[in-house]
């Protein structure tokens, strides 16, 4: 389904954004295990955020109507991230990222704009002069919207990656020659933020050669 956007238009009156932060990081580090663990927290006082005009009509046909900026009394943000390094052998390596972001709005209201949970995975192993590596990318469903400015839900999805890579030594000189291939199994999917829910580039293939001298 094709969305149209909103036009937006500026305010000279606006107040300053004031934010009060917070940040924990925890990391553990111990036979090949690295693991990171941060936890941030925002409270925002007149925040601000483009609200819709119903007065005002649409600047043009293409989109859903206009919105003014203006200040709302605050919200709360805050954000999760996992990191995970791990090296059981020599030449193996697995990595994962998950990161968590909630915000509201101080009407109770959902902050739009605000991604689902979203994990990153990837095992990679080098051996001579050879780098292989597999990725999954996962996002949860986001139904925890705003329905005043116009957001949808968005489904979840998961997709798959490959990658090959070789390097020459020539002298002082180095060649890396790689090929991939980007979503592997062709799944259709697009991201809670992007525009227009327009899918994303389905299975693709990449080859591309770098010399470093």
């Amino acid at each position: 389904e094709f969305q149209k956007a909103f036009g937006y238009i500026g305010n000279p009156y606006l107040k300053t954004e004031k934010s009060l932060s917070g940040r924990l990081a925890v990391t553990y580090s111990n036979y090949g295990l690295k693991i990171n663990l941060s936890q941030s927290y925002n409270l925002l006082r007149d925040y601000i955020i483009g609200i819709t005009d119903t007065v005002i009509p649409p600047m043009n046909f293409y989109t859903n109507g206009l919105r003014v900026y203006k200040n709302v009394p605050g919200a709360k943000l805050c954000s999760t991230d996992l990191q995970v390094m791990y090296n059981p052998i020599k030449g193996l390596s697995l990595f994962i990222l998950s990161k968590y972001t909630w915000g509201q709005l101080n009407s109770g209201e959902s902050l739009p704009l605000i991604p689902p949970f979203k994990n990153l995975l990837s095992v990679s192993y080098e051996k001579n002069r050879w780098t292989f590596q597999a990725e999954n990318e996962t996002a949860f469903r986001q139904s925890r919207i705003n329905l005043h400015y116009g957001e949808t839900k968005s489904p979840s999805f998961t997709i798959f990656n490959i990658k090959s890579n070789y390097h020459f030594i020539i002298s002082d000189t180095r060649l890396d020659c790689s090929i991939g291939i980007t979503n592997l199994f062709n799944a259709t999917y697009y991201e809670h933020l992007d525009w227009g829910h327009i899918p994303r580039q389905g299975r693709s293939f990449n080859f591309f050669i770098k010399y470093i001298y």
